[in-house]
């Protein structure tokens, strides 16, 4: 009898083992819970957009998910977003940033830190808003300047912070300069970045677990806490697709506490933090000053940190309103074309000047 128990047991336990190692093989075969399927997924979404080049421009990051390649020299992207043409070239230094190689500081050194607009999609390096800002301040400043362009596309401000913390003290900027929100406020596949990054980066026994093919598939099908709650308006004018249960990158409270500590990290060093409120451009040509989705949150976390901000919105209408079109501020829905990146490099060069003159 014993022996028929023992016997009844170990062929419970290797069934078990079999069926849970072809669970295993089969997640493996077909890719699933791949720890690459975020950056994956970013580039899905590009080639949706239909500016497929600009793939080519980044590589996989565990901490960041991705990041722009270094050593990029006049890497072209051409396409369109959303039917808009666009045609542009890449060039990157040792720190994969869209900038000239970095040398030892002089001066004043600023950097600037955010998404795709910040990057400057659509326009070649000289005309991003970084390097019309270096260009437009750097007569003024006696001691010089240096603006980093720190931007890179589909950030949000989880990624900014791992970013800023991952290499900021080896820039070490005196000011830096904070634009996100459209990707923040995006909704991709029903997980935040933050949990994104859990998958990656697990903690205890699920840092063992997380080897395991099947596992992450597991951890990516349970239903998870607020999934059914929908973005609601938060992905409205974002790059991706919103739907009944999906949740933005960061929600709205994650974004406000990602941004809040990319401050934190600027002030506990003595720098200055300056937010963007960076436009859609229905904001822009529709004359619709209110800040929406996630730009209220950037206006409330400047004056929560006590913090500079420039409302963008209002300096694009202003801009618009001198100009026959409104629409030449622009490349496609967000990306600002060389007029519209001059627009943001004038307003943040006459905050500085303002302060300089105090």
């Amino acid at each position: 009898m014993r022996g028929s128990t023992t016997k009844n047991l170990l062929f419970s336990v290797l069934t078990v083992a079999f069926l849970l190692g072809c669970l295993e093989g089969g997640a493996r075969f077909f890719g699933a819970g791949r720890e690459t399927s975020v950056y994956e997924e970013h580039q899905r979404i590009i080639d949706v957009l239909g500016l497929r080049d600009l793939n080519e421009t980044m590589t996989f990051d565990r901490h960041l998910f991705w990041r722009l390649k270094p050593h990029l020299k006049d890497r072209r992207v051409h396409g369109a977003v959303r039917g808009e043409l666009i045609d542009f070239r890449v060039s990157t230094n040792d720190f994969g940033l869209r900038d000239a190689e970095i040398g030892p500081k002089r001066g004043l050194r600023i950097l600037a830190l955010g998404n795709s607009c910040t990057f400057g999609v659509g326009v070649e390096g000289e005309d991003s808003f970084p390097e019309q800002l270096e260009n437009l301040i750097g007569q003024s400043v006696p001691e010089g300047i240096e603006v980093l362009n720190a931007g890179t596309p589909g950030y949000t401000a989880f990624q900014g912070r791992r970013f800023l913390e991952r290499i900021g003290d080896d820039l070490d900027p005196d000011i830096v300069i904070v634009s996100f929100g459209f990707n923040d406020s995006d909704v991709w596949s029903s997980r935040t970045d933050r949990e994104t990054a859990a998958v990656f980066e697990p903690q205890g026994w699920r840092k063992w677990a997380r080897r395991s093919a099947f596992y992450r598939l597991l951890a990516a099908a349970l239903p998870r806490k607020g999934a059914d709650t929908g973005a609601g308006g938060a992905a409205a004018g974002g790059h991706g697709e919103s739907g009944v249960g999906q949740i933005p990158r960061l929600m709205p409270e994650e974004f406000y506490e990602e941004m809040t500590a990319i401050a934190a990290w600027a002030n506990d060093r003595g720098r200055n933090a300056l937010f963007l409120v960076w436009p859609y451009r229905k904001q822009v040509t529709e004359n619709r000053p209110e800040p929406i989705i996630y730009q209220p949150l950037i206006l409330k976390v400047a004056a929560d940190t006590r913090s500079p901000a420039i409302n963008l919105i209002d300096a694009m209408i202003a801009a618009g309103e001198q100009m026959e079109s409104a629409e030449a501020l622009f490349v496609d829905h967000i990306h600002g074309s060389p007029a519209g990146c001059r627009v943001v490099a004038t307003a943040v060069a006459d905050l500085l000047a303002r302060a300089r003159t105090r």
